[in-house]
């Protein structure tokens, strides 16, 4: 079942599109919860950086980017945000 704009354009009602709308969020929510677990645990610091600790700081905010950019589109973002762009981060970390 696929959740296009064509797709919703041919059904009537409005279950299937809030099925659709449903089943985006819930794989969206999932895909930030994988971003969150990439987090280092901040109880288990073994030293104060100060790059890592900036990184770990833009890694949260791009986090906070990413939720409004999936739950709140209309608010818009201040800079382009994606899962990739912010496991890179981590990954550098």
């Amino acid at each position: 079942m696929g959740c296009g704009a064509k797709q919703l354009a041919r059904r009537s009602g409005s279950y299937q599109y809030v099925s659709c709308a449903s089943t985006r969020f819930m794989l969206l929510s999932s895909q930030i919860s994988l971003v969150a677990q990439k987090l280092p645990d901040p109880d288990r610091r073994a030293t104060s950086d100060p790059e890592r600790e900036a990184a770990l700081v833009e890694a949260r905010w791009l986090i906070e980017e990413l939720r409004v950019s999936l739950f709140a589109q209309t608010l818009g973002t201040a800079r382009k945000v994606s899962v990739q762009r912010i496991s890179k981060l981590l990954a550098k970390i």
